[in-house]
Formats: C-alpha cells, sequence, structure tokens
C-alpha cells in the first residue's frame, strides 16, 4: 500500500504572554500536535499522526463488530 502524504498545517497560538504552536490537518478530525517551537511540531506529529491513524482503524473494527452484533441479536 502507497503512502499517503499529509499537509501538516502549523499556527502560532498565543495565550497571554505564552506563545506555542498547533499543527493540524484538515480532514483529520481531532488531529493536533502542540509544541513550544516549530521544530517540535514538525518532530511529533508523524508519531502523533501514526497513533491517530491507528485509533481510527481500531474504530472502524469496532463499529463493524457493533453492525454485526447487532444484527445477530436483531435475527436472534
Amino acid at each position: 500500500m502507497a503512502a499517503k502524504n499529509y499537509e501538516l498545517k502549523i499556527r502560532k497560538m498565543q495565550e497571554g504572554k505564552e506563545i506555542y504552536y498547533l499543527g493540524s490537518i484538515d480532514g483529520l478530525t481531532g488531529f493536533l500536535v502542540e509544541g513550544e517551537t516549530i521544530e517540535k511540531v514538525k518532530e511529533l506529529a508523524p508519531f502523533i499522526l501514526k497513533d491517530y491513524l491507528e485509533a481510527v482503524e481500531e474504530m472502524k473494527k469496532v463499529n463493524q463488530f457493533r453492525k454485526k452484533l447487532q444484527f445477530s441479536l436483531q435475527t436472534a
């Protein structure tokens, strides 16, 4: 399976005097990477993306199981 390319968008954020950077990817709801620097966001993003995609796949399996279980319960 070919690797998919994702475009990481990084925004500078400020809360009071604190400045930090927040990375996100369009289309991946809930995917956020926070770091004190742009470099830190770029460094962390691949690891967080891997975990995110694994969690999405796991949820797909859970939802498929629930659909099968629901069907079995309705036909029993």
